[in-house]
Parts: structure tokens; C-alpha cells; sequence
């Protein structure tokens, strides 16, 4: 809402004015000064006219920025945000009955990268998510498996989500793997560590879930480790 106010804003038509001057010379140039007067005295009308056009067009764009700054302002007040784990805690809660593949094919992953550190090479590695379905809030870490040129699993950073989860929709995760195997290069596969979703107290309708129990959930979550640690010692 508040880019399109601003995009309605910046793309009101502003007609330009023509120069009086100029064509009242071509005009007296042409028919005589009484022809060149005239014609400068018209085009100044037609540009009074022209900036009161504009002026009304710029208060139509001011008007509709405020009116989506508004729209945006009471939106905000209706979903207020937490700042502390207090306040998450009091008014959410962790739903573990998803299966945490699920909730990651919710998010899309990308702008990769990794920095080795020339001294203790320990890998840092950076990465961009999003997530388009904005009916779900998804919590918990993901697990940045390194791998060396020669496609050896070499270590993992973990990538831990905002404490307010994807409420953001979008936003980068950043970890950092201390001792990886030594490599010039690493490629990098992200998979869930463990997610679920943060799911408001309050919210008493009907919700599709994958319907897990507390220990589906966590045997696939020590089956994502225990993968992990089987392809690391490999």
C-alpha cells in the first residue's frame, strides 16, 4: 500500500507549458506585431490554464498517497508486531503438526553465498528468502550443508529465522560453519533443520495442517540429523 501511494504520486501527468515568447515572435515575424501580441497574450492563458491543471493533478496524487498511507497505518494497527519473546509467547504458539517439508516448500531460497575467512577458514554463508503464501507464519532454523569441490559434504551453517518467523513475507538469514573441511570453494544445499508453523492463539478456525502428532514430528526432525550426520561422515 505504501509504494503504490507513492507510485501514484510520482506518476502524475504534469503537462508542460509552451514559451509565449517564442511563438509570439513567429506569430509577429509571420502577420505583424498586432498578430505576435496576440498570440503571446493566448498562449499565456493557455499556460495559466496548464498550471492550474497541473496543480490540480499533484493535490490528486498527494491525496491518493495519504489515503494509502492511512490504508497501511490502519492495517498495521490491526496486526500490531511483538518485539518480545514475552509478548510471542502469550499470543502464539508452535504448532508442530505440519511436517517441516512442507512448511519449506513454502519458501524460496536464494543469493547464496559463502566468504571463507583467510585465517580460520570457517565459512560464512548468506542467504535470501521469501515466501509468497501469506496464510502461514513458519518458524525454526534451516541447515546450510557445505560441499567442496569435489562434492564431499564438508560441515553446515545454520540459518536461524527471525524470532517472528516469515511474518515479514521476505528477508536474508545469515550463519556461520566454524571448521569446516578445508576447500577452495563450497556449494551450498539448504534443507529445514526443523520448522513449524507460529500459529495465534486466538485463531479458533478451521486450519489444514499435515495433522502430525508431537512425535511424528520429532522423529523426522532426528531423522533430518541423523541423514545429516550419516552424509558428513560418509
Amino acid at each position: 500500500m505504501r509504494k503504490l501511494g507513492h507510485m501514484l504520486q510520482q506518476s502524475v501527468y504534469q503537462e508542460k507549458e509552451s514559451d509565449w515568447a517564442t511563438w509570439g515572435g513567429m506569430a509577429a515575424g509571420i502577420a505583424g506585431p498586432a498578430a505576435g501580441v496576440a498570440t503571446a497574450t493566448q498562449i499565456m492563458l493557455d499556460n495559466e490554464k496548464i498550471r492550474a491543471a497541473n496543480e490540480a493533478r499533484r493535490q490528486w496524487g498527494a491525496q491518493q498517497n495519504k489515503h494509502m498511507q492511512d490504508l497501511a497505518d490502519q492495517a498495521a494497527r490491526r496486526s500490531p508486531g511483538v518485539s518480545s519473546m514475552s509478548e510471542i509467547k502469550e499470543k502464539y504458539v508452535a504448532d508442530m503438526s505440519w511436517n517441516p517439508d512442507t512448511l519449506f516448500s513454502k519458501l524460496t531460497i536464494n543469493g547464496i553465498q559463502t566468504v571463507i575467512d583467510p585465517q580460520t577458514h570457517a565459512v560464512d554463508v548468506k542467504a535470501n528468502w521469501k515466501q509468497d503464501d501469506r496464510t502461514i507464519c513458519i518458524d525454526g532454523a534451516l541447515r546450510a550443508k557445505l560441499y567442496t569441490r569435489w562434492n564431499k559434504c564438508a560441515g553446515c551453517a545454520y540459518l536461524i529465522l527471525p524470532k517472528t518467523g516469515t511474518a515479514t513475507f521476505k528477508g536474508s538469514l545469515s550463519g556461520i560453519c566454524a571448521q569446516p573441511r578445508r576447500s577452495s570453494s563450497y556449494t551450498v544445499k539448504v534443507e529445514p533443520v526443523n520448522l513449524w508453523e507460529l500459529a495465534a492463539k486466538d485463531n479458533t478456525g478451521i486450519r489444514k495442517t499435515d495433522n502430525l502428532t508431537a512425535e511424528q514430528h520429532k522423529k523426522i526432525v532426528k531423522e533430518y540429523e541423523l541423514n545429516y550426520q550419516r552424509e558428513l561422515n560418509a
